[in-house]
Formats: structure tokens, sequence, C-alpha cells
């Protein structure tokens, strides 16, 4: 017999608009589905650590990202769901994204 172990990430969304939380649900990625890069868009000045996650709660990557419009390469990754951690100094924001 085997012991199969499951690894879930839990994404809430708030039910409530607290100051800041506007700016952060101007974040946005596109396209989506992508295939080969997709690019994440941050409000103007706003700077985040951005995290890939794979469904299995796997690390992916870790990058800085200062800019408008930031490049996420895809290339080499199978095709699939994964989840995206925006970190920034307003809050945290979590975005699906699905590599073809």
């Amino acid at each position: 017999m085997v012991d199969s172990v499951l690894r879930f990430v839990r994404v809430e969304a708030p039910t409530t608009v607290a100051e800041g939380e506007s700016e952060l649900s101007e974040i946005s990625l596109s396209p989506n589905p992508a295939r080969d890069e997709a690019m994440l868009h941050l409000p103007e000045g706003m700077a985040a650590e951005v995290v890939l996650y794979g469904v299995d709660g796997r690390e992916i990557w870790r990058k800085e990202m200062r800019n408008t419009s930031n490049a996420i390469k895809l290339q080499g990754l199978p095709s699939g769901l994964y989840l995206l951690k925006v970190d920034t100094m307003k809050g945290v924001v979590w975005r699906r994204l699905v590599k073809r």
C-alpha cells in the first residue's frame, strides 16, 4: 500500500478593502494563459518580491521587481497551473498563472 502526501496552498481573498488594497488590486498578469512569457504589471512606484510556486507548493523562483511591466519567463516549465505571490510594502497578492 502506498501512502501519498498532498500539500495545499490556500489563497484567501479579502472581504473588505483597507487603505492601500485598491492599489494592490491594480496588480495584473497578462497574457493568462501564457506560453513562454507573461507580464506582471505593478502600479507606478511599487516594488515587489515575486515568488512563483508550483501547485504542489514548491518554490520555482524568487525575484525582486521594481518596474511597472516585468517579464516572467516560462520557458522550460511544464504546462499547468502556477501560483504567483507578489509581496509589496502595501500587502501580499496572489495570482494564478496558467502555462500552456
